[in-house]
């Protein structure tokens, strides 16, 4: 078993859990990296920047394998879907975005929220996005049309996590 973590320091690190010890130490981010996700098959690891990319890494290599460019601004979530061929990233440019987790190539943008996106998810069907945001506010998305289902609101600061 592994932990695997992003830090201030541009990298992304593996750990094995019964040692401790990080194994793999993965370079390529020349900013923050915010969130890390893995595929549920465990074969890649998904991190997203300040830097402003999303980048895909080799589970057993650490070799970087996908870079994506589409934010304007830093990437503060990312969300690898269920069935592990679509990406869902959030961003400061107050955005959500939809990848093609193989090819890096954008397949939807979701615009609504009026400040940055700091967390994302998805349902399983990939019908569905969710994002939380520093409007106080969680978004549903139609990932089909881009289109804004309902705004949940009620809190009274920054959503920084959102799980479903």
């Amino acid at each position: 078993n592994y932990i695997v973590s992003g830090g201030e320091y541009s990298t992304v690190r593996k750990w094995k859990v019964a040692t401790g010890r990080c194994v793999e130490v993965m370079k390529g981010h020349t900013g923050p990296v915010c969130c890390v996700d893995i595929n549920r098959d465990g074969s890649t690891i998904w991190s997203c920047s300040a830097d402003n990319s999303i980048r895909g890494w080799d589970f057993e290599t650490g070799s970087q394998q996908l870079i994506i460019d589409g934010h304007e601004k830093a990437v503060f979530s990312v969300k690898i879907s269920f069935d592990g061929c679509m990406l869902c990233s959030g961003s400061e440019d107050n955005s959500v975005r939809l990848w093609n987790a193989s090819t890096g190539e954008q397949k939807q943008i979701m615009k609504g929220h009026s400040r940055g996106v700091l967390s994302v998810d998805m349902s399983a069907d990939v019908l569905r996005a969710y994002s939380g945001s520093s409007d106080h506010t969680i978004k549903e998305w139609d990932t089909r049309s881009g289109e804004c289902l309902r705004t949940l609101s009620g809190h009274t600061d920054l959503v920084r996590s959102i799980f479903l």
